[in-house]
């Protein structure tokens, strides 16, 4: 199998990975089957969900995800990207409990940060005037045991047991996400498919046509044996002397 054909194959897989895994979100987001953060409780919360809404106060950042940016195998930047412990609350900004939001987006970083503190301030001085609030559109993922533990390790630093952050922390991490990105992937990934197949059928194309030999040559362009020069022509010096020595035994022959 020849380079070029893994090459197409390794596209059509990666678009066909692409469709299928975000065909899901792709279609809840077209049939606008999102929630809204102010109407999740602690328990209602649902793994592949799409959530969006506005955030007001953000307790503190809990955990930070450090991840490597790898070109062709060559690792050539790092990102550092927090989870906060967002608070909970309902139309009446009635605290019910807090969830764990990673956010990726830089500027959204730096705008929750200014909660966070915002939001410590309010604790000690009832009169702060919080910032305005960060719109967010995330989706519901299962919590990874390791970010579970730091979750549980930063309640138990505040005297809270096990079991009380059980219950004032939901058992999932909304994950920050771009809704249009989202309602598109599954056309790139069909575009991608798409494109490695069209190279595959525009290479076996070009596979086809004339068989030539290549040792066919024109008839025209083959020399005669018979002569090392020139092609001598009827019209030549030595054919009109035989012409000529013929007519006069022709009128010799006459005579007779």
């Amino acid at each position: 199998m020849s380079k070029g054909l893994k090459f197409c194959i390794f596209l059509i897989l990666v678009g066909l990975i692409m469709t299928v895994t975000s065909v899901g979100d792709a279609y809840r987001l077209m049939f606008k089957d999102t929630k809204d953060l102010k109407t999740k409780t602690l328990d209602n919360f649902t793994k592949n969900e799409m959530v969006d809404g506005k955030v007001q106060y953000v307790f503190d950042e809990v955990a930070t995800l450090e991840s490597t940016k790898t070109m062709y195998g060559v690792p050539y930047s790092k990102e550092k990207t927090p989870y906060y412990l967002v608070m909970i609350t309902d139309k009446d900004d009635i605290v019910q409990g807090y969830v764990v939001m990673h956010i990726t987006n830089k500027d959204d970083i730096s705008k929750f940060k200014n909660l966070v503190n915002s939001t410590l301030n309010l604790m000690d001085d009832p009169n702060v005037v919080m910032p305005d609030p960060v719109s967010v559109q995330t989706k519901t993922t299962e919590m990874p045991d390791d970010l579970k533990k730091i979750v549980y390790d930063y309640f138990e630093e505040g005297g809270m047991t096990k079991a009380e952050c059980d219950e004032l922390v939901a058992d999932c991490v909304l994950e920050q996400n771009n809704y249009k990105t989202s309602k598109i992937m599954p056309l790139i990934g069909i575009g991608i498919m798409v494109l490695g197949v069209v190279i595959i059928i525009a290479v076996k194309a070009s596979g086809k046509g004339k068989k030539v030999y290549v040792n066919e040559i024109p008839q025209s362009t083959v020399p005669n044996p018979t002569f090392s020069g020139s092609v001598p022509n009827r019209y030549g010096d030595q054919y009109k002397a035989m012409e000529e020595q013929k007519d006069q035994n022709d009128d010799f022959l006459g005579k007779m």
